[in-house]
């Protein structure tokens, strides 16, 4: 029988098993707000991605080519960051932090094309 301690464990198990590496991006400005210098830095993580049924999300309304992001990793992830699957580089418009207590689960992200 599981217990509430064993839950962030099997959490990262079931998604490494079923989950795919996607990257992870982070911008950060190395310039002035005038003369703006962007890069990128990508990390790689698991997630699973699902094909959105819903018309919305956590009172986002979805469009066509919305894809929904289940994540585990220890990074703090912001609506600043994009996630990149497939070749394919999506927004994130929306986060749901399951965290029951101060034990993180799992991220559900809405991204957008």
């Amino acid at each position: 029988m599981n217990t509430y301690s064993q839950m962030p464990s099997r959490v990262k198990t079931l998604i490494s098993k079923y989950g795919r590496d996607v990257q992870l991006i982070s911008k950060t400005n190395s310039g002035t707000s005038y003369d703006p210098t962007i890069s990128e830095k990508p990390v790689v993580v698991k997630a699973v991605v699902f094909d959105i049924k819903e018309s919305t999300i956590g009172g986002t309304i979805t469009k066509q080519g919305d894809k929904k992001f289940m994540v585990y990793t220890d990074k703090a992830i912001d609506q600043s960051m994009s996630i990149k699957d497939t070749g394919e580089t999506y927004q994130i418009v929306d986060i749901e932090i399951t965290k029951p207590g101060d034990t993180l689960l799992v991220y559900s992200i809405l991204g957008r094309k």
